[in-house]
């Protein structure tokens, strides 16, 4: 197999990664609009669409430990994303969403 097919067949597996990688993290935001609909609220106010909340949720923060919101919510600990949320007041730029472009 030459170089090209070799990259080529590698940048599909990456698009079907990423597709089946963001189904999933979407159906995670769905869990937490139905456990915990006031939260899923203010994610959306502050990232404006589904899927930036979604890959906000599931990125690594400093702020959380090196944990995303996603694990944080699996270990009980709400008020620490809700803490977190309510301190930048501010607006969060979904083009820094899992700290990179988009």
């Amino acid at each position: 197999m030459n170089d090209h097919h070799r990259f080529r067949r590698i940048v599909v597996e990456l698009s079907r990664l990423q597709r089946a990688r963001d189904a999933v993290l979407l159906d995670a935001f769905s869990e937490v609009e139905a456990r915990n609909p006031e939260l899923a609220t203010l994610v959306l106010q502050q990232l404006g669409e589904r899927t930036h909340a979604a890959r906000w949720m599931s990125a690594h923060r400093r702020a959380f430990g090196g944990l995303s919101a996603y694990e944080m919510l699996a270990e009980g600990e709400a008020d620490a994303i809700w803490n977190q949320l309510s301190a930048s007041r501010k607006r969060v730029s979904p083009d820094l969403v899992d700290g990179m472009a988009y």
